[in-house]
């Protein structure tokens, strides 16, 4: 499907598949997909004169969007410190270990890892 660009005062914006308002002017169109993964992350396209251009592949935004998501979502389990870790048993540091690996590469593969059933218990518990 396709999204239609419009100007709407002094500003060009992505306004979905329809455009029914006399007052405002069209331009290019956009892929909905593409659009959708795109949208919401800054640098990743901008809109000159009513055409769209995209800035970032969508590889790269996918990357960095893990790149995110590994910020909010392993480091905080990584970076708890001694007192933590110094409670985990031995099978606990080596999955943990090898989650915090996989979302190291988690950019490259374009796999986020689950958390540990035993991590994602503990989350629940709090």
């Amino acid at each position: 499907m396709k999204y239609l660009i419009g100007k709407i005062g002094d500003k060009w914006e992505v306004l979905g598949p329809q455009c029914t308002d006399p007052a405002v002017e069209l331009g290019g169109t956009v892929d909905s997909e593409i659009f959708g993964l795109l949208d919401g992350f800054p640098g990743a396209y901008t809109i000159e004169n009513g055409i769209f251009r995209q800035l970032m592949t969508v590889e790269q935004v996918r990357s960095e969007k893990l790149r995110a998501r590994r910020e909010a979502e392993c480091f905080p389990v990584i970076n708890r410190g001694a007192l933590w870790y110094d409670k985990l048993t031995a099978e606990q540091r080596s999955e943990l270990s090898a989650w915090y690996e996989a979302w190291l590469d988690a950019p490259q593969t374009g796999v986020a890892p689950s958390k540990p059933t035993w991590l994602e218990s503990a989350s629940k518990q709090n």
